[in-house]
C-alpha cells in the first residue's frame, strides 16, 4: 500500500474489522475505530475510517470514555477539505476526536474579525492558519506576510481564546535563478523561504505553534506534496494523497496541547540498539561504533536516541532476551540503570522482560 505511514503495522483484515466495527455499540465502535486508526492506510482507507466514524458520532454525539474532545477551526487562503479526514483520524490514534470547522474558502480574515461568523460560533479549542504560497507571495515583501500572520494570531487570541497553530508555507514556486536564488530577494521562491525562516521567530516571540510543512516537503519531496495541476483545478495546495501524513503531523501538534503526547520512547536491543544478537554473539560479536557501516547506523540511531532524552523524552529497552545477557552491554559499556519488569501474559503466568532505562555516558 502507498502510505507514508510506515511507522505503522498492515492489517489484512482491515476492510473486515471497520465492517465489524459497525455493529457494535458506539462505545466500543470507538475503540475498534482507534485501532484501526493505528494501522498503515492510504488517502482512500482515511476518507472511508473516517466516513465511519462520524457517521456514527453525528446522530448519537457522545465522546467516549478514554477520548479527549478538541474543536478545531482550519482557516486558510486555499481548498483544505480534503485533509479534515487525515486530521480527524490521526487524532483517534491519540485518544482524540477532533471536530472540525472549516471556513469558508479564503475568508481567513473575515471569520476572525468578525464575532458572528460561524468561527465564534464554534468557539475552537485550537485555530489552524494555512496560507498558501501563492498568497502569501502576492503580498509582496516577506515582512507584509508575517505581519498579516501575527494580526491573526492576535485576533485569535483575544477574540477566541484559544491557541493557535501556524501553518508553514509550502515551498511550491520553482526557483528562478537557479542555485542562486537567494541573490533575487523578489521572487515568489525567495520570499516564501523568507517568510518561513521569519515566522518562526514571530511563532516563538508570540508562543504559536508551528506546522513544519516545508521541512516535510524538502524530507519527502515536493512533487508528492504539491501538484500545479491539482492547484489549478480545485485549488489544493497539499495533494491529497498526502492528507493522512499531514493529519498525523496535525494531530501530533495537537495531542502536545492536550497532554497527548507521547512521553516514553521503548526499544529493541538485538538488531537495533546494536547488530546482531548479544545471546548468540556475545558481547564482543555485536556491532556497534566505528568500523563498519552497520555498527555506525545503530550508533547513529543511539544518538538520535539520546538526544531525545536530552529534550525530556523517557528511554527505555525491552527484550526476550536472557536476563543476564541483555544487561550485559549496558553493564559493561554503557552507564544505566535497569530494572525487571513483570508482565501477565495471556495466560496468565508471568514472565519475565528485561527494561534498562538508558542514561547519556
Amino acid at each position: 500500500m502507498d502510505s507514508d505511514l510506515d511507522w505503522l503495522p498492515e492489517r489484512a483484515d482491515w476492510q473486515e474489522a471497520l465492517d465489524a466495527a459497525k455493529m457494535v455499540g458506539l462505545g466500543e465502535a470507538l475503540e475498534r475505530y482507534r485501532l484501526l486508526a493505528e494501522s498503515r492506510m492510504d488517502f482512500a482507507r482515511t476518507v472511508k475510517l473516517d466516513r465511519a466514524v462520524q457517521a456514527r458520532l453525528a446522530p448519537e454525539g457522545a465522546a467516549g470514555a478514554g477520548f479527549v474532545a478538541v474543536r478545531l477551526a482550519l482557516l486558510g487562503s486555499s481548498t483544505l477539505t480534503h485533509l479534515i479526514p487525515g486530521i480527524r483520524v490521526a487524532g483517534l490514534r491519540r485518544n482524540l476526536l477532533i471536530e472540525i470547522y472549516e471556513a469558508p474558502y479564503g475568508t481567513y480574515w473575515q471569520e476572525l474579525a468578525d464575532a458572528a461568523s460561524g468561527l465564534f460560533k464554534f468557539a475552537p479549542t485550537a485555530v489552524l492558519l494555512a496560507l498558501d504560497a501563492r498568497h502569501v507571495a502576492g503580498m509582496g515583501a516577506a515582512e507584509k506576510s508575517i505581519e498579516t500572520m501575527r494580526a491573526c494570531w492576535r485576533m485569535a487570541r483575544q477574540g477566541l481564546g484559544c491557541a493557535v497553530i501556524q501553518q508553514a508555507v509550502l515551498p511550491a514556486f520553482a526557483p528562478l535563478l537557479g542555485n542562486q536564488e537567494h541573490r533575487l530577494a523578489g521572487s515568489p521562491a525567495a520570499i516564501v523561504n523568507t517568510v518561513n525562516a521569519g515566522l518562526r521567530a514571530a511563532a516563538d516571540d508570540d508562543g504559536v505553534a508551528v506546522l513544519a510543512l516545508d521541512a516535510f516537503a524538502r524530507e519527502q519531496g515536493m512533487r508528492r506534496w504539491h501538484d500545479a495541476g491539482l492547484w489549478h483545478r480545485a485549488k489544493q495546495e497539499v495533494h491529497p494523497a498526502m492528507s493522512p501524513i499531514y493529519g498525523e503531523q496535525v494531530a501530533r501538534v495537537l495531542g502536545a496541547m492536550v497532554g497527548q503526547s507521547r512521553k516514553c520512547l521503548v526499544l529493541d536491543l538485538d538488531h537495533t540498539l546494536w547488530g546482531g544478537g548479544i545471546g548468540d554473539d556475545g558481547l564482543e560479536g555485536i556491532e556497534l561504533g566505528q568500523g563498519s557501516a552497520a555498527g555506525e547506523a545503530h550508533l547513529e540511531l543511539q544518538r538520535y536516541a539520546k538526544g531525545l532524552m536530552e529534550r525530556g523524552v523517557v528511554l527505555a529497552v525491552c527484550s526476550k532476551n536472557d536476563e543476564a545477557n541483555a544487561l550485559l552491554p549496558f553493564e559493561r559499556r554503557w552507564r544505566c540503570g535497569a530494572a525487571i519488569l513483570r508482565a501477565s501474559s495471556p495466560t496468565g503466568t508471568t514472565r519475565r522482560r528485561t527494561c534498562g532505562a538508558l542514561r547519556a555516558s
